[in-house]
């Protein structure tokens, strides 16, 4: 790793937004899943609350939307899933992601509880490349056919072991 960039290992547009949100040097579990996260390897990252884990799975997501549709195009093949436990950690990834490369604002979707089903329902059925879900309205949304997982490229379950607290072990299995 360069010393005088610690972020020299990802590409430069993604240097520069790390840079400009104020993370000065990559973290253990950085170092070591974003590189794997980029080739698309699958994996799983087990690190403490704070250590930077939502970046090593944002990164990726952005660089599929853009690579295959463009920064801003909707309804195209490359998409992506976050399922997350609460609406309250969907609302900061979500946040995060925009805060990164904000012309992907117009690609999210959000499909969580706290808000009426027939705005998010016209919500992904405008285009999405980005879904940032809860498991119970996903699930919802999936019984009533509102949406479809098929177009998925990339499936991030993040805080996995409090979605199987929550009782959701079984619907997970397919991702």
């Amino acid at each position: 790793m360069n010393i005088s960039n610690p972020w020299s290992f990802l590409p430069r547009p993604y240097q520069k937004a790390i840079e400009k949100l104020g993370f000065k040097t990559p973290t253990p579990i950085q170092k070591i899943a974003l590189p794997k996260a980029l080739v698309g390897e699958s994996f799983r990252a087990l690190a403490p609350t704070g250590t930077g884990k939502t970046l090593v799975y944002l990164i990726p997501i952005w660089n599929l939307v853009a690579e295959k549709n463009g920064p801003t195009t909707k309804n195209l093949p490359a998409k992506a899933l976050v399922l997350l436990p609460t609406r309250e950690l969907a609302y900061q990834v979500s946040q995060m992601l925009q805060d990164l490369e904000p012309t992907l604002r117009d690609g999210i979707a959000l499909a969580i509880g706290g808000h009426t089903r027939v705005s998010q329902i016209n919500q992904i059925r405008e285009g999405w490349n980005i879904l940032i879900a809860t498991p119970g309205r996903l699930l919802d949304l999936l019984e009533s056919k509102n949406i479809s997982l098929k177009p998925l490229k990339l499936v991030v379950l993040d805080e996995f072991d409090k979605l199987v607290g929550m009782g959701f072990e079984e619907q997970s299995r397919p991702f």
